[in-house]
């Protein structure tokens, strides 16, 4: 488990506890993402799929919000089925859920939607989009 801490004034306290997973088996991926909420002040964790994910999880790491790619194949689970477990946990229910997917994947929206998913975030996004979706899921 990885958590990324950058210098942080009286005035970001607020975004610092926060904390984000992120989760992808592209480990380019989830370094830019992970840099990008760095930069902006959140805590970071990443995991490189679903499995790893709900592990660290399921060993008590809370974060605020899990952004999660939808298509992921090591151990079998994707985005929707790691949201949908954790939708299924009492523990972790509350937990926001952001997936990312690729624009021809839209036409599975319903997937995710009904996994419990918070949102999705399409690929390629801007930094903008990436900040305004943490930004609505942590508030």
């Amino acid at each position: 488990m990885q958590r990324t801490l950058k210098n942080f004034s009286f005035a970001d306290k607020f975004v610092m506890d926060k904390t984000i997973m992120v989760v992808d088996e592209n480990h380019g991926i989830r370094s830019m993402i992970s840099h990008t909420l760095v930069l902006e002040h959140y805590g970071v964790v990443s995991a490189g799929s679903a499995v790893e994910a709900l592990e660290m999880i399921e060993a008590g790491m809370r974060p605020d919000l899990i952004i999660a790619e939808f298509d992921m194949e090591r151990g079998g689970l994707d985005g929707a089925d790691l949201a949908r477990k954790i939708r299924s946990n009492p523990a972790t229910y509350h937990l926001p859920v952001i997936i990312m997917a690729s624009e021809y994947r839209l036409n599975r929206e319903h997937e995710w939607k009904n996994a419990g998913a918070t949102g999705c975030i399409v690929k390629p996004f801007t930094v903008n989009e990436l900040l305004d979706s943490v930004r609505r899921a942590t508030t």
